[in-house]
Order: structure tokens, then sequence, then C-alpha cells
């Protein structure tokens, strides 16, 4: 490269280029040729006597940049730091230390991220379900134990010990659900970058809990049947709904009281007859997403019973069970107590299942996963109770059901 004579030159290495000029010493009034360069957010200078020393040292910093780190200036303590990084970090960790790196950057004291965890979960969710209130709940009692400590400072060690002292000696269904409420709280922690990733996080280290399988209560043909004599009028198509098409609850009469935006109950003219096909549009579906659900005769059968023809039309059921206590009655009524939860729906899983043998043909009319369904109906009923349960019709409540055959009525 030609030097200039004048009182500055550039030196230049691909884009990069550093620009040298004449410069006199404060204290000692001494002419001295100097450049800067920026590293990181912070301006650094070089100084040297005479213009071809500057010209090399510049040409060197910007070797150095070239290759993504200025060496030769860092302090011999950071060298060493940096050397034994290199040292104890293999290859294959890089990934996972830059992302700790990261996180710890970002990460705050654990009691806010949780508290912004909360508002998060209340706004997918559009309302503050029981599901929700239980991870308030628990995410509270976290950020309360761990107060003043950074997210990435809860260590295994430290929340296994929590997570012993707090669960004690209670259910292995309440111990695993907690577990499950950890994973999603350090699963959305790592998704917001305010702890390193890892593929498996501090919560899913937590030890597994043997339970039941997460089997539910299933009815009895007979037990439905009582259901059916039994309820209102009114809520008729509740029932018909959920033990015969797996409808959710709230997808068939939401409370008055749900904030999800948009939500509404089933519509009795979104039953496609023609095609015995009920059509769950999003703004019905729970989870947001339409489903086709294929209607069975006994369904028909049934809902024309409950009073819901072909020419029928708006809401399948105006009125919520749980909200106006029908289901309340039920369970005083026919379950020593308490309506069973979602029994209707958890019936049709475990029935429909029996008959096809097809979970995930099941997963899909009902609008969840596999994996869901494997947790609820992995020991499904026999094929024979499967078909009995939809064979069963209107006219065997009129009359004793044990005294004709399902099917066929008396």
């Amino acid at each position: 490269m030609k030097k200039s004579t004048k009182s500055s030159f550039r030196v230049s290495r691909g884009t990069s280029s550093l620009t040298v000029y004449r410069w006199k010493h404060p204290a000692t009034g001494r002419n001295c040729w100097r450049f800067a360069w920026l590293d990181g957010e912070r301006w650094r200078y070089v100084t040297r006597k005479t213009k071809d020393a500057a010209d090399v040292a510049a040409q060197d910093i910007l070797n150095e940049q070239a290759e993504g780190l200025v060496w030769s200036t860092l302090r011999p303590a950071r060298r060493r730091f940096l050397e034994e990084v290199h040292r104890k970090c293999p290859e294959v960790e890089e990934a996972a230390l830059l992302a700790f790196l990261e996180a710890r950057s970002k990460s705050g004291e654990i009691s806010g991220a949780l508290d912004r965890f909360c508002e998060w979960q209340e706004s997918t969710a559009g309302e503050v379900t029981p599901w929700v209130r239980q991870v308030k709940a628990i995410a509270k009692r976290v950020g309360s134990h761990f107060k003043g400590q950074a997210v990435v400072d809860v260590h295994l060690d430290d929340l296994r010990a929590w997570w012993d002292a707090d669960v004690g000696d209670k259910s292995p269904k309440t111990r695993q659900s907690l577990r499950s409420v950890l994973v999603t709280i350090w699963n959305w922690l790592q998704r917001e970058g305010l702890v390193g990733y890892d593929p498996v996080t501090v919560a899913e280290r937590l030890p597994l809990v043997a339970t039941s399988h997460g089997e539910r209560r299933v009815l009895e043909s007979t037990e439905l049947l009582a259901i059916l004599r039994e309820v209102g009028i009114e809520w008729r198509p509740w029932v018909v709904l959920g033990a015969f098409a797996g409808l959710r609850p709230e997808e068939i009469a939401p409370m008055p009281t749900s904030k999800k935006k948009g939500k509404r109950g089933l519509h009795a003219q979104e039953i496609d007859w023609k095609f015995k096909t009920i059509n769950v549009p999003s703004e019905v579906s729970k989870v947001g997403l339409p489903r086709h659900v294929p209607m069975s005769e006994a369904c028909m059968e049934w809902l024309r019973w409950a009073g819901i023809t072909e020419d029928t039309i708006g809401p399948v059921c105006p009125r919520n069970p749980t909200r106006w206590e029908e289901t309340a009655r039920l369970g005083r009524v026919l379950f020593d107590g308490k309506w069973p939860q979602d029994v209707l729906r958890h019936s049709y899983g475990s029935f429909r299942n029996a008959v096809l043998r097809n979970l995930p043909q099941v997963a899909e009319e009902m609008g969840t996963s596999v994996a869901m369904l494997n947790r609820h109906y992995h020991n499904p009923r026999p094929e024979e109770l499967g078909k009995e349960w939809f064979s069963l019709c209107p006219s065997m409540i009129r009359n004793d059901p044990m005294k004709g055959s399902f099917g066929k009525g008396n």
C-alpha cells in the first residue's frame, strides 16, 4: 500500500479501514501517530512513535478483527479467563454456554418473571379457568420461595428441595400435577430466553410420579340411561352431545361468565343431518380449531328425542347446566353427591375407541391429542360394550332397559 505524506492516511483490509492521524501527546508534547477502533461499544486508541509503526499496528488490528477477536489488546487476566473457557468448554457445549450467558443478561428476579408468566397464561386461556387458577397459585408459591434470586440461579437441587417440601405426603396425582405445572413454567421461561437452552429443563428432571395412568370415570350404559331419564328437558342436548359425540361441556353450553373472546356454544344449524356430521367452528372449539364430528345413528335419534331436529336453529343448549346447578342436582340424585367431571366426554372417548380401536381418529374427532387419549383411554372397554353404548335408544328410558335388548327397545 502506498503511504500518504499527509497528516493522516487510511489503512484498509477488505471492507474495513482505520484512519491513522498525527497526534501530539498532551503531557510530553511529543508528535506521534494514532488511530482508534470500536471494540463493541467502546472506542480504543493505539498510539505509536512513528508512522510506519502505526501503519503496522493498524494492519494487525484489522487482521485480528477479521478473525473475530482482537486478542492482542485484551488484559492478561481476560486472556487467562478466555483460555480457561476454551479448555473446559467442548465444542458440543458451545451453544448451551452462549444461551446461558444470553439468558443471564436477560434474566431478572424470579418472582417478577413468574408474574409475567401468569399474565401470559391468563391471556392465552382467555379467562381464569380452574387450570389457570391452579397454575397461578403454584407460580406464586415458587416466586415467594425463591424471591430475590435470578431465574438462572434456580438449579435442579433447589427446585427439587422445594418440590419435595411443597408436595410432602400428598397423593401421587397431586405430586404429578405439580410437576406438570413446573414443566409448563420452565418451558415458558426457556422460550422467553430467561434460562439457558437445555433440551431437558430443570423441571423436567424432577422425578416422575407413578399414577393411575390418568384413568377417568366411565359410565355404564345403564348409568347413562339413568342420566337421560333424570336430566331436565332443556339440558337433554348437553347430555346427548357429550355422550354420543364427545363434545366438551363448554363447547355445548359455555358458562355465562366465560371471558373467552368470541366463544359461544354450538348452534343447531351447525349440525349437518344430510352428511351426518357436527361441524364445530373455531368460535365454539375450545382449542380454537374447527373440527367435524361424525354422527352415529344413536346420536341422531337421541338428538331428536332432545328436541333438536333438522329445522332447529339457535343454541342447542342456551343455559349452562353447571351454572344453573343441574349437574349438582344430578350428582346428588345419581352419584352419591357429586357429578363426575367430564364423565360424558370420557365415556364417549372410551366407547368410541372400543369400537374403532383407532386413537388418531378418535383424537381428531374429539379435538385433542393422541398422547392425551393414551393417558385417559389406554385400557379401553371391550368392543361389545362400545357397540352396546352406541346402540342405546330413547325407547329404553320409557321402560326398564334390562327387560329389552340394547338397540331395539321395547
